[in-house]
C-alpha cells in the first residue's frame, strides 16, 4: 500500500519536477495558484488531508507523504492481517448497529 498514489494522482509532470529538484517555493506557488483555479473544495480538501501530517507547506506534505508506504514491509508479515476500507469497516459497524437494535424490540 503507498499512501502517495491518491496524493500524487492529478499533480502534473512538471509538479513532480519541482518536487524531485527541491524547488519548495516554486511548488507551494504552483500549489496555490492551482488550487485556486480549483476552487474552494478542492483546498479545503488537500488542506484536511494535511492534517494529520501537520505539514508546514504543500511542499512539505507531499514530500512526508512519499515515505508512507507498506511496499517493503508487506514481505515481512507473517502473521494473517486482515484490511479493509474504511467506508467498508463503517458500513459493517452500522448494520451490526442495526440488527442489535432490532433483537432488542
Amino acid at each position: 500500500m503507498d499512501v502517495s498514489v491518491s496524493f500524487f494522482r492529478e499533480l502534473p509532470q512538471e509538479m513532480h519536477d519541482l518536487l524531485d529538484d527541491g524547488k519548495e517555493k516554486e511548488f507551494n506557488e504552483a500549489m496555490d495558484e492551482g488550487l485556486r483555479c480549483a476552487g474552494d473544495k478542492a483546498r479545503q480538501k488537500i488542506e484536511w488531508r494535511m492534517k494529520p501530517y501537520m505539514a508546514k507547506s504543500f511542499y512539505h506534505q507531499f514530500k512526508m507523504v512519499r515515505q508512507y508506504n507498506a511496499r517493503e514491509v508487506i514481505r515481512q508479515i507473517q502473521c494473517p492481517m486482515f484490511i479493509v476500507r474504511i467506508l467498508m469497516e463503517r458500513e459493517h459497524s452500522f448494520s451490526s448497529k442495526m440488527n442489535t437494535c432490532s433483537h432488542g424490540t
